[in-house]
């Protein structure tokens, strides 16, 4: 439900305050989910946990995928948008094969830590980018 079943509402929300901070919100969410987990295995912190990492995955999927819709002309945006996927998928490859052996050897409180540090390094980034952009006319 998180991952895609909110997608027509959170897309408006997307329109509605941008495509940088909304791609800002949604890395938070996901990095507050992930820490979420630390929490305990019961599945009342599990459950919205994974929800909140669904719900801001979504969040800044539209936001990216809206981004680099606006930044592509329509000849290049199916490619654009192709390459997006792809290393959205390869990522997801990765971190699929890593987590289990980083879960293993060090543990749940790490692996939710890292996963937190990857959603938040670029959402402060963008939200930075945003403070230190010039105003629009």
């Amino acid at each position: 439900v998180g991952m895609f079943g909110l997608a027509p509402v959170l897309g408006r929300v997307v329109d509605a305050v941008g495509r940088r901070p909304a791609m800002t919100l949604g890395l938070v969410v996901v990095a507050t989910g992930a820490l979420g987990l630390a929490l305990g295995p019961t599945l009342s912190t599990v459950l919205p946990s994974i929800f909140l990492v669904g719900a801001g995955w979504n969040i800044a999927y539209l936001a990216g995928t809206a981004l680099v819709a606006d930044a592509t002309t329509p000849h290049e945006r199916a490619s654009a948008l192709g390459a997006l996927d792809l290393g959205g998928l390869v990522g997801a490859a990765i971190t699929t094969v890593l987590a289990p052996a980083v879960l293993d050897v060090a543990g749940l409180g790490p692996l939710v830590v890292a996963a937190a540090v990857v959603a938040l390094v670029p959402a402060g980034i963008l939200f930075n980018a945003g403070r230190l952009a010039p105003a629009s006319p």
